[in-house]
């Protein structure tokens, strides 16, 4: 089915998850936008976990809800969930995601040993946090099976980041030690969120990653803010406007479509003194998207078909 050329009409199909059928999708991202490979008959599809819904910061962008209120998961009911999803054998990658995932590492550790010991140490597992508790990070007992721990940092000034957070948050210096700490280089990962009053251009990019680059980061994800109010409205600005293909540089290594619901680029970003930094770019819009795309499992204990979606009853 390489280079089919597909239509929005075969775009998904149906499939069924314990024994109830769901719309899908039916193939890979595009490298053109045009021609799409359908995916192989057997469907897995990626997991969140957010293990708790508080969170210490107060973004005024964040898709996260009720981020104040401290409910934990439940982690009976979660094995039951995660050992249905292994006997339905329908899980591609794990995200651990919040709330403030590092906010109780006694728990991050359970849910962790339990995603392991359930799936073996193969399958891809990364945690976002906004870095806060990371000085923790050495009391993580699978450390060693992590793929990537995403970091939440939106701008390269300590005293600006602060600011769009809503709270001190860790510092470079914080930044640095920890990241000279893991064993292993290309762990650790900023997100960054692009807005209009803060990094909105390529300039103000190139000083991120020359940023990201002083503290050992080794990678950056600029995201594009999804416009779910007012605010993430007025600082929307799409990464293809600040990352240009004559940006002398950069050099682009690939970039994918998802029809109209998603877009990344990736590529290397050599500074003024000739060291690099691997970057990815990325805007997601799911609204008006029919089909599941993946699953989410919240602190409220229920498996649904996307933040805020469809119960999906195991």
């Amino acid at each position: 089915m390489i280079g089919k050329r597909t239509s929005l009409l075969n775009s998904t199909r149906y499939y069924n998850f314990f024994g109830k059928t769901y719309k899908t999708r039916n193939t890979f991202c595009s490298q053109d936008g045009k021609y799409y490979e359908q995916m192989p008959q057997k469907l897995r599809l990626p997991l969140t976990i957010c293990p708790t819904s508080y969170c210490d910061a107060a973004c005024k962008f964040c898709i996260a809800k009720n981020t104040c209120k401290r409910e934990k998961i439940d982690l009976k009911k979660l094995q039951y969930t995660l050992e249905k999803l292994k006997s339905e054998d329908a899980v591609s990658k794990i995200f651990i995601k919040g709330g403030e995932p590092f906010f109780d590492i006694e728990l991050l550790n359970n849910v962790l040993n339990m995603i392991f010991d359930i799936f073996g140490n193969s399958l891809y597992v990364s945690i976002t946090t906004n870095g806060n508790n990371l000085k923790n990070i050495s009391k993580i007992n699978t450390l060693e099976y992590i793929s990537k721990i995403h970091i939440s940092r939106h701008h390269y000034d300590d005293d600006i980041n602060n600011s769009i957070f809503g709270r001190d948050m860790i510092s470079l210096n914080e930044i640095k030690e920890i990241a000279h700490s893991v064993s292993d280089e290309n762990m650790l990962v900023f997100n960054c969120m692009l807005l209009k009053d803060f990094i909105n251009s390529t300039r103000e990019a190139h000083r991120f990653m020359d940023f990201a680059i002083d503290t050992g980061v080794k990678k950056v994800a600029f995201i594009s803010c999804t416009p779910i109010n007012d605010y993430t409205k007025k600082q929307f600005i799409h990464f293809s406007k600040i990352f240009k293909q004559n940006d002398s540089q950069i050099l682009y290594t690939n970039g994918f479509q998802d029809y109209s619901f998603c877009r990344c680029i990736s590529g290397i970003y050599l500074s003024p003194d000739a060291k690099s930094e691997a970057f990815y770019a990325r805007y997601t819009n799911t609204k008006g998207c029919d089909y599941l795309r993946g699953f989410v499992y919240e602190s409220d204990n229920v498996l649904r078909s996307d933040f805020s979606g469809e119960i999906i009853c195991l």
